[in-house]
């Protein structure tokens, strides 16, 4: 679980920093919301900006590790440090860039303002972690996007609110994108490395439901870190909610995809 002391000095930074137009470069282009049955707008552009910063912070950590490893020639990494290099990384410009954007342009307004009015608690997490799991257990991961519309089109989600709601969504696309950067061989050979382990040949026979629990673990931890950082960041009221939702997502998710990959 990602450190929420943490997260509100980080929202409240990112909620002061004058929104820009610039932001991450990324590859893909988001669909039309028109071709969804429940995706909006606002969803797609969350998985456009903030989804994507998952991968690129399990980079960010992944080569201070590999740095430390090396400097101290080491066996193994040290993962003792995982939640100060995670934090590093959400202070980047870049990534607080990319956050102000989207929170400034796309986010909802219910998300902005539904944070404060209520008291989340371990349960409210429980109950999104549980939606998380039947989407996962039933995903084809041949078509993720799809298969996300399709879940919250056909899934009752009556006792979510808007925030709830925002929550559950990035923590699916963070399942996307997790699946996708854990099924690259290269990254899952490089993450191997750091626990001593030679690089060798991926055996994607044995290695799929690997891929599969690293994705879910991930989008899990960005559950709790969601709520968390939400709630910390609503004392910067409004923007700060939303800045604290999205930060918390990446670093909560960040944070226990390491955990589990050099475990």
């Amino acid at each position: 679980m990602c450190n929420f002391k943490y997260l509100l000095g980080v929202t409240l930074a990112v909620c002061a920093i004058s929104c820009t137009n610039e932001v991450l470069e990324d590859e893909t282009v988001s669909p039309d919301a028109d071709g969804f049955s429940s995706l909006t707008e606002s969803d797609l552009k969350m998985r456009e900006l903030i989804a994507p910063l998952h991968g690129e912070g399990l980079d960010f950590v992944w080569e201070s590790l590999e740095h430390e490893k090396v400097s101290t020639r080491s066996m193994n990494a040290n993962p003792s440090n995982v939640e100060e290099v995670t934090g590093q990384f959400m202070q980047t410009a870049d990534v607080q860039n990319v956050i102000a954007n989207y929170v400034e342009n796309y986010a909802p307004v219910l998300t902005k303002s539904a944070v404060g009015e209520k008291t989340y608690t371990e349960q409210d997490i429980q109950k999104l972690v549980g939606y998380l799991n039947a989407f996962v257990q039933q995903c084809d991961d041949q078509d993720i996007l799809q298969e996300i519309d399709r879940y919250l089109a056909n899934e009752p989600l009556d006792d979510l609110d808007e925030f709830e709601r925002s929550v559950l969504v990035l923590s699916l696309f963070v399942y996307e994108d997790s699946y996708h950067y854990w099924g690259n061989a290269d990254n899952f050979n490089k993450w191997e490395s750091l626990k001593g382990k030679p690089v060798t040949r991926v055996d994607w026979g044995a290695v799929w439901d690997t891929v599969k629990k690293y994705a879910n673990i991930d989008a899990a931890g960005g559950i709790g870190g969601g709520v968390g950082g939400a709630v910390g960041g609503a004392f910067g009221g409004a923007a700060g909610a939303a800045a604290g939702f999205v930060s918390g997502v990446v670093s909560g998710a960040v944070s226990s995809s390491v955990s589990a990959a050099i475990s």
